[in-house]
């Protein structure tokens, strides 16, 4: 059974089989309380007969109509979950330090996809990043790597701050570093060094360091950073619950590896390019994607190879690829959940990732903050898209067989439990302004609609109204906003 929401939306059907309230409400102004009938149905009709007993004409110009009730429901939501499972989730979590933040993580998800409310949901999962099944497992020297090279052991030396920065050739590093292999000592593992030197040294205190072990690695190239690579789900879009078991089956076999790097770019841009294909092919649903990750990209998209980056010289790239999406028909909206510690903080990355969520049309991301309980604040973060992902959308209502809707006599009413209004209609988004009021998904002259749209104000409405309903009218003439 579908899950229970707030607002309960029905809608009237009107058969024409006998007399019922006008559509013109109570209280409505004479500028928006209706047009003729003619002039309506000529902007709106697909020129076919009206909805009557028998297909050719029923509904008159005296707004009289009859119907009965049936439940309608909004546009369903679908969700492509794109799941970091970079090295970085390995770490754990300030406040458990035996849970990592992918098994936080990955429980939230778990349990989200168990909640009665996710009913009805389609959620298609993937996680970044992809690896190459022929690429090495581990590596120290590039030539170990073969083509899937270079090792990814190599950072800028010596040290600035103490701190090792990850590196390919030495034009990647600050003036008076190069770029080296780089391991740890023998007599003291923790401490790193310049592994093309025989050894450590001494030190006055610990004494001999012994000599400079190189650090195993992964293989630059045995991440995948092509886009297409994340096109392709590891579960495609299910619906809850049946789908359950599968998408719970791809959580419980992804692992993260150590020292694995983050595509942010590449996996994202697959999300969206998914998301707006099964969109185009599912008209009647709202599609959205879900970016899950615990940081800055760290590696993006040349040619066919993945290419290091600090961070911050890829995130005007993942914000065009989100800001593509949100204006795209169909539009894809981007959600960003950011599992961010103390690090990451310092790194910008909260108002990095916001950035990238209102590129995406989502305002803000959500941040988890890595010193608390992760998968508590987690799973709020999915309960809150689910809500705001939920569409305000209605679906058109099909007519009975071998008969057609009159675009011209179609209504939206709303009660919000203290009464009952009728909304206008303003033939598209941009007429919205600050009024209640809707709009078809296509012009319905041109082509037949899928979706009755609201304008941003009513939607608000409807999120916010406790108890209510929202009903669509067939037969009675249209109430159209005039401006």
């Amino acid at each position: 059974m579908r899950a229970t929401h707030p607002v309960v939306w029905s809608c009237v059907v009107a058969l024409s089989t006998g007399a019922c309230a006008s559509s013109k409400p109570p209280g409505s102004s004479a500028a928006s309380a209706g047009a003729d009938a003619s002039s309506v149905a000529g902007s709106l009709s697909l020129n076919g007969p009206k909805l009557g007993t028998d297909g050719t004409g029923g509904a008159d110009a005296s707004d009289t109509c009859a119907g009965e009730l049936i439940q309608a429901e909004r546009t369903p939501l679908d969700m492509y979950v794109m799941l970091d499972a970079s090295g970085s989730m390995l770490d754990a979590t300030a406040s458990d330090p035996e849970v990592t933040k992918w098994q936080a993580v990955s429980s939230a998800l778990t349990g989200f996809m168990q909640d009665p409310q996710s009913e009805g949901i389609g959620i298609g999962l993937q996680v970044f990043p992809i690896v190459d099944d022929a690429a090495p497992a581990r590596c120290t020297l590039d030539r170990e790597c073969g083509t899937f090279g270079p090792c990814l052991n190599h950072d800028c030396w010596p040290m600035i701050n103490g701190e090792l920065v990850s590196c390919i050739q030495d034009a990647d590093c600050s003036k008076g570093q190069a770029c080296k292999p780089i391991g740890g000592c023998s007599n003291a593992p923790l401490r790193s060094c310049d592994a093309s030197s025989a050894t450590c040294g001494v030190d006055p205190v610990a004494g001999d360091l012994g000599g400079c072990v190189l650090t195993a690695s992964l293989c630059l190239g045995s991440n995948d950073c092509r886009p297409a690579a994340y096109e392709r789900p590891a579960q495609a879009i299910v619906q809850l619950p049946a789908g359950r078991d599968q998408l719970l089956g791809v959580i419980t076999t992804a692992r993260p590896r150590e020292a694995s790097l983050t595509p942010t770019g590449p996996a994202l841009t697959g999300a969206i390019q998914l998301a707006s294909a099964w969109a185009r092919t599912n008209p009647s649903h709202q599609v959205v994607t879900v970016l899950a990750t615990d940081g800055l990209p760290t590696l993006k998209t040349n040619g066919e190879a993945c290419v290091l980056t600090s961070g911050a010289e890829d995130v005007t790239a993942v914000i065009d690829v989100a800001a593509a999406g949100s204006s795209s028909s169909p539009s894809i909206a981007t959600f960003v959940i950011g599992v961010i510690g103390k690090d990451e903080v310092d790194m910008i990355a909260p108002g990095t990732l916001d950035a990238i969520a209102l590129a995406g049309g989502t305002a803000r991301a959500f941040i988890v903050d890595a010193q608390q309980d992760v998968q508590a604040q987690f799973r709020t973060a999915l309960n809150q898209i689910r809500a705001r992902g939920l569409s305000c959308d209605l679906k058109v209502p099909a007519a009975e067989t071998g008969k057609k809707v009159d675009y011209g006599r179609v209504n939206v009413r709303f009660d919000d439990g203290s009464g009952v209004r009728t909304l206008g209609y303003v033939k598209e988004a941009q007429n919205c302004a600050q009024d209640d009021g809707w709009y078809y998904d296509v012009d319905p002259v041109v082509q037949v609609p899928q979706r009755i749209l609201t304008c941003p104000v009513t939607c608000e409405a409807l999120r916010l109204a406790d108890k209510g309903s929202v009903k669509i009218e067939l037969g009675c003439r249209t109430k159209v906003v005039v401006r």
